[in-house]
């Protein structure tokens, strides 16, 4: 996306109807489903699934999807993305990649939405945001800390040091398949300019 191509950055996403220009490029690409064939469900699932297994490596079981809060929800169709059968308490975990200015908000929503339904069962509730670049909310950090808590000893260090690492090459390969997939999508290349 350069100007000798006779375009500006600021009309390449007029396909989707979102004018931008260099600085905010990448952030909409990654949100943006209307310009890529990489969804924002396929990055968030491939977070979720690199959670889970990271976990797993360490002897800790973990469901997908868990239907064990089935019926618990108000509206019916809620449910986490994790539950991790730690020694200490079983741990709901519900993921969201999201802006950094929208961590603390997103949270709050997450745990509006999860941790009475989850406490009916006596486990816990953690929400776990991210931003595309890999920074981490507040949730995450606790959920890495109750998880180390239930590996043996030995382990711990290198525990935070995997968890931190395969999360962030999760979100690393989201952000290159978002730029290597641009303009993928049959109806976006048809409204765009190029």
């Amino acid at each position: 996306l350069h100007r000798s191509r006779g375009f500006s950055v600021a009309r390449a996403f007029k396909g989707c109807g979102f004018a931008v220009f260099l600085p905010e490029v990448l952030s909409h690409v990654q949100k943006c489903d209307k310009s890529s064939g990489i969804s924002h469900t396929t990055r968030h699932n491939r977070l979720r699934d690199t959670m889970c297994e990271t976990i797993q490596r360490y002897g800790i079981t973990v469901n997908r999807e868990p239907l064990a809060y089935k019926g618990l929800y108000e509206n019916g169709h809620e449910r986490p993305d994790l539950l991790i059968q730690t020694l200490q308490q079983a741990i709901a975990v519900d993921l969201k990649i999201t802006k950094v200015q929208d961590l603390a908000k997103g949270e709050k929503e997450k745990k509006k939405i999860h941790e009475k339904a989850v406490k009916q069962l006596k486990h816990k509730f953690f929400p776990a945001l991210f931003t595309p670049n890999g920074g981490m909310g507040q949730g995450v950090i606790k959920l890495m800390h109750e998880i180390r808590r239930s590996i043996h000893s030995a382990m711990r260090s290198s525990f935070i040091f995997d968890f931190k690492r395969s999360l962030a090459c999760s979100l690393a390969t989201s952000r290159a398949e978002a730029w290597q997939n641009l303009g993928t999508r049959q109806e976006w290349l048809q409204k765009s300019v190029f």
